[in-house]
């Protein structure tokens, strides 16, 4: 059972596509597959990689920039290739758009199954020949995952072979993420010991929208004076956000912190009393495929506020885990946040049916068995 997964990040660092990719790899490997990886590695100093690599029970094949387009293609396909054939892997998975455009290569080349796995945005992002090239290597795929029913929608839209979709919800890491952690130590250091707590993880971008939570302070901070925002993620839109909260006066109430180690991260989830990723579909094609992070906090007893006609629909169940309220929407945004921090019984019921859900459905340890029975048939391919 050997295996090769192709994708387009892979940790340390954050990233839902390489925090996919990293539970098939670990968990796999665990099974008793052969697993090897192939991908970028680009959100960590090299010695902080070089350490989470060397920890790793299978193969890490790092790609590093090259230049131009044609030069990063040309390395990729021959470091992929030189790996699928040295390890033997009688199986390709692909993780995102240009992984599959590069596992159809292999494939082809190597008459190997392809299981390509599509996450959302490579679906309505590019121009037309990238869409093109999209759709051709979806439908050249053996089989293909979509992480939600959302992204099985997008694929369908471009005509992607329906018969040949399946759904495969993503899921969390039940053994790091877990309720009643110890986490008075941090809100004393964050100043937080008086004060009712939203947190967003994710990078700081228009996709993610944290913009539409700051724009919802103003009406929250006159019910609740002393909320507290805080924002986990890379930070690229940072300097943006922060002038937001200026421009609004809720400088006070919105706490930056940048990129978190993620063994820390259970710990944030813990002190927060409620989790909230309202994601926008931007004007590029940018889109939410389904949301690992929502998860992550049910795992710890938090209920979750999300933005409907995206993935992330499918990560709660309205008014009983969480809330679903429209896109671009800072009114409905800021009366969900409200309602919730307002009745801490209703609050605490819908945290607790959240972390039932979750471990009844969505832990890595359930999901790697549908992932195990979905390739098993390929192995004889």
């Amino acid at each position: 059972m050997e295996l090769l997964i192709l994708t387009i990040e892979f940790p340390p660092g954050p990233g839902g596509i390489g925090t996919l990719s990293y539970e098939l790899a670990k968990n796999l490997s665990k099974s008793g597959w052969n697993v090897s990886v192939s991908s970028p590695q680009n959100f960590s100093d090299n010695s902080e990689i070089r350490a989470f690599n060397n920890a790793q029970t299978f193969i890490i094949q790092r790609l590093n920039y090259k230049g131009p387009f044609v030069f990063e293609a040309i390395n990729r396909f021959v470091s992929a290739i030189t790996l699928l054939l040295q390890q033997q892997s009688n199986i390709i998975i692909s993780i995102g758009g240009q992984a599959t455009w590069l596992g159809v290569l292999l494939a082809l080349l190597t008459n190997k199954p392809l299981v390509a796995i599509g996450i959302g945005t490579e679906f309505t992002y590019g121009n037309k020949l990238q869409q093109w090239i999209t759709r051709k290597s979806f439908n050249r795929a053996n089989k293909v995952i979509a992480i939600s029913n959302y992204t099985q929608k997008l694929m369908k839209e471009i005509n992607i072979n329906p018969s040949k979709i399946s759904v495969i919800h993503c899921g969390a890491d039940g053994n790091s993420f877990t309720k009643n952690l110890p986490v008075d130590h941090l809100k004393k250091k964050l100043n937080l010991e008086q004060s009712k707590v939203i947190l967003t993880v994710g990078a700081l971008s228009k996709r993610k929208a944290q913009d539409i939570v700051i724009r919802a302070i103003p009406k929250i901070k006159r019910r609740f004076p002393d909320i507290k925002y805080l924002v986990i993620g890379n930070p690229k839109l940072q300097t943006e956000f922060q002038k937001l909260t200026y421009e609004l006066d809720v400088s006070d109430s919105v706490i930056f912190l940048g990129q978190v180690p993620r063994a820390e991260l259970p710990n944030f989830y813990n002190l927060a009393d409620l989790f909230v990723l309202v994601s926008r579909r931007t004007c590029t094609g940018d889109v939410e495929g389904f949301g690992i992070v929502v998860i992550e906090a049910a795992l710890c007893g938090i209920p979750s506020i999300v933005s409907r006609n995206s993935g992330l629909e499918e990560t709660v169940i309205d008014r009983k885990t969480g809330l679903i309220v429209d896109q671009e929407n800072p009114e409905d945004t800021a009366e969900a946040i409200i309602n919730l921090l307002s009745d801490d019984s209703l609050r605490i019921k819908m945290g607790n049916s959240a972390y039932q859900h979750a471990i009844k459905y969505s832990t890595w340890d359930l999901k790697i068995t549908e992932y195990k029975k979905f390739l098993l048939p390929l192995i004889d391919f």
